[in-house]
């Protein structure tokens, strides 16, 4: 079974659903870092908060991160400035240099024991290293401690590295339970619907009764990794979603100092926790997957870097990317000023998640609009955007093609177990999976989000949607949003074949 080092963390309190229809201050939605720290920060400043989790908190991307809290969010400074000026780029890099010391200080002030360091960060190359020369250029100019290296603590040789001194790493689930412990949430309690300041909650009981209730609230945050609400806004037009994976590698002698990620997407990304190695890569649009071994890729990094390491954990991960790879960050829209958002934030979501609650907070608690802001939501930039919006006009219309009516060749009789395929039933398509003891489990291969099609992702055993990233188990229960419904059940239309 695939499990993150960090959701070893048992926790000591849960939190149950009021169910009661009732008025409150500011509605936070999503129980991950980004929605907790929301919260905290507004709590701090004397506002009456509840967060509305659809599972447990931090078990969604939140457990699955590599947990690195940097402004060094791979070549980006060098980009920023060529596309939106030196002040945004600046803006950009204080922020998320100010989301750094703001972690020390909670972690401080509470004293939570969760490993947090103070450490360097390291984008690295095996190439020729001009681009990593232009960004320690681009990164002082913005005002971070940057400098140009070919020492490093990787168990490969380098050709260059930019190298930010002062950034931060730690354990996300112990820092989140903490700072959760004196919320207000609500947990199995997923928004179906929400409409200017009403939300519409369904919470799921221990027994599995559902239960239906109405909350009003004066602020709403949206902090739900992708919104689930498509309209106004928008989000599933400007954003796309992308898978990752990381195995953690038991070594005596880990990795000495710094953390580390490659120019290219096809290198790999290394941190140290205790006697652990992570390594993680292998990215990939969220059901466009052209490489069908990931796990194995990393497996066989390890051993080549690492010989006789032993590996202990592996897990995946799910980030949504901006067309123009920057959070998008502040007023969900124009028509609903008192709705905020925090999204997109392009796999680097434990700084990008402070940035998000320190912004928003502001906003608020003290009226700050930030609309001029590099992370408005308003933005658009064609240059820094075009090869997304491209690559995601693509996918959709793929999906949503006459091409996507066409019926697959596949047969139930030709399923082994421990397969999913797409097979004709009828007239209809039919996910299909059987699993190890021979039972069949079918569901419909349209996603509820938006209707694209869906893929099996056979390492995953998941049905994943390439247009807009929702993923469901081969039984068709949710795993990953923007959808808030599972998939239908197609075993009767089955059986009746």
């Amino acid at each position: 079974m695939n499990q993150s080092i960090w959701s070893k963390e048992e926790r000591g309190i849960t939190y149950p659903p009021n169910t009661t229809n009732r008025n409150v201050e500011v509605a936070v939605i999503g129980g991950g870092l980004a929605g907790i720290l929301t919260a905290y920060l507004l709590q701090q400043q004397g506002l009456q908060v509840e967060v509305f989790e659809a599972e447990t908190i931090g078990t969604g991307m939140t457990e699955k991160t590599t947990a690195k809290i940097t402004s060094q969010h791979r070549l980006i400074y060098d980009r920023l400035i060529s596309q939106y000026g030196l002040d945004k780029a600046r803006e950009y890099a204080s922020r998320n240099e100010a989301a750094i010391v703001k972690y020390e200080e909670i972690v401080n002030k509470l004293k939570i024991d969760c490993g947090f360091k103070k450490e360097s960060a390291y984008v690295y190359t095996t190439k020729e290293p001009t681009n990593i020369k232009n960004e320690v250029m681009a990164a002082k100019k913005c005002g971070i401690n940057a400098y140009y290296t070919t020492n490093t603590a990787l168990p490969f040789e380098v050709t260059g590295a930019v190298c930010f001194q002062n950034q931060a790493s730690f354990h996300p689930i112990k820092f989140l339970n903490i700072i959760a412990e004196k919320l207000t949430i609500n947990e199995k309690s997923r928004v179906l619907r929400m409409k200017k300041h009403e939300l519409e909650i369904v919470s799921l009981s221990d027994e599995g009764e559902e239960k239906t209730y109405q909350v009003s609230a004066k602020y709403i945050v949206i902090a739900t990794h992708y919104p689930m609400i498509n309209h106004p806004g928008y989000y599933f037009t400007r954003m796309h979603q992308e898978r990752s994976y990381v195995i953690a590698v038991k070594r005596k002698e880990a990795l000495p100092y710094g953390m580390y990620i490659g120019e290219c997407d096809q290198d790999y990304s290394f941190r140290k926790y205790e006697n652990y190695v992570l390594i993680g890569g292998m990215g990939h649009r969220t059901g466009s997957a052209k490489k069908k071994d990931h796990y194995g890729e990393l497996i066989r990094a390890a051993e080549k870097y690492y010989p006789g390491a032993k590996i202990e954990y592996k897990w995946s991960n799910q980030d949504c990317i901006a067309i123009d790879e920057i959070p998008y960050i502040g007023r969900f829209s124009k028509r609903y000023p008192d709705v905020f958002v925090a999204t997109g934030f392009n796999k680097w979501g434990m700084s990008s998640s402070m940035v998000s609650a320190m912004m928003i907070s502001e906003a608020i608690a003290e009226g700050k609009r930030n609309d001029d802001s590099i992370f408005s939501t308003t933005r658009f930039q064609y240059q820094a955007s075009k090869k997304n919006i491209r690559s995601n006009v693509r996918v959709t219309l793929k999906r949503l093609s006459l091409q996507s009516f066409l019926l697959p060749k596949g047969k139930l009789s030709d399923l082994r177990p421990g397969e999913g395929k797409i097979i004709r039933c009828g007239l209809q398509k039919v996910g299909v999976y059987k699993d190890e003891g021979g039972k069949i489990y079918a569901v419909s291969t349209r996603c509820p989000h938006l209707g694209c099609m869906l893929e099996w992702n056979k390492e995953e055993k998941s049905w994943d949607c390439p247009c807009h990233g929702s993923r469901f188990d081969y039984k068709g229960k949710l795993l990953s949003n923007p959808s808030v419904k599972d998939l239908k059940s197609k075993e009767n239309k089955l059986n009746s074949k």
